[in-house]
């Protein structure tokens, strides 16, 4: 069984997007996100952006990482304002993509922030703004980043984006949420099977979730390898998924009706 297919496609006219779903449609960047330029305000909380966990306190991610970073203690001047929901284009931003923030707080000034208009799923964003196609659009937009110089609301305004209607954009987040979970369950992840029965790494990792815990040592260099093929599996749907080249609505209506 192959990835279900939307009945009709169009040439988007945009390179990195390629053909899209008949019914979506193409818009500026700027049309969707606007530049926050706000001063820290008293009292936040210092954030951090980080690619693995996206924009987070500096405390949790101290804490998760096992580590210390450098807390800046500054006149607000110097930093910037974060709300839950804006974007966050990082130093990082050329190799990783656009991290989303769930935080309200403060982070470095040399951040670019962004305000999501009403059209924005951010969920839906989050995936495709850290998507490897998109990634490689943004990075299109300069020969800055081999200077390591950082990326500017200008670079992001360059690549134009896909316009999806709402409801579908929550129905693309919600399918990744659960195909792309590290701790998707056992459950979950024969369901997903049962969808896509040609994803033959998750089989194999299906099968050693059922293996007795004695054999599971014996078995640990494959399940490194599955692993990896299951990330590479993650980057290829959430490419797909985010660009219109699989169509998830009708697994997340028999999903719905499941419940």
């Amino acid at each position: 069984m192959s990835f279900p297919r939307y009945p009709r496609y169009k040439d988007s006219g945009v390179g990195w997007l390629g053909a899209i779903p008949d019914h979506w449609s193409v818009g500026q960047s700027r049309r969707l996100f606007a530049l926050r330029n706000e001063r820290a305000h008293s009292g936040d909380e210092q954030l951090t952006a980080s690619q693995k966990h996206g924009v987070i306190p500096q405390k949790l991610f101290m804490e998760i990482e096992d580590q210390k970073v450098v807390q800046v203690i500054l006149n607000p001047e110097v930093l910037k304002h974060v709300e839950p929901d804006d974007f966050v284009i990082s130093m990082r931003s050329f190799q990783g993509g656009i991290e989303y923030s769930n935080y309200r707080g403060c982070i470095s000034s040399a951040y670019v922030m962004l305000i999501p208009s009403p059209k924005v799923h951010g969920p839906y964003f989050k995936y495709l703004l850290k998507s490897q196609t998109y990634i490689q659009a943004l990075q299109s937009t300069t020969n800055l980043v081999r200077d390591g110089q950082a990326l500017r609301y200008d670079n992001f305004t360059k690549v134009d984006l896909p316009l999806v209607p709402f409801e579908e954009q929550k129905a693309i987040a919600a399918f990744l949420d659960v195909t792309t979970s590290k701790f998707m369950s056992v459950t979950n992840l024969h369901r997903v099977i049962a969808c896509f029965p040609q994803l033959d790494e998750q089989r194999e990792i299906a099968s050693h979730l059922k293996l007795d815990a004695q054999k599971f040592c014996q078995l640990q260099v494959e399940v490194e390898r599955a692993t990896e093929l299951l990330q590479e599996r993650r980057t290829a749907l959430i490419s797909a998924a985010v660009t219109g080249q699989i169509d998830i609505r009708e697994l997340v209506a028999v999903e719905a009706g499941a419940a």
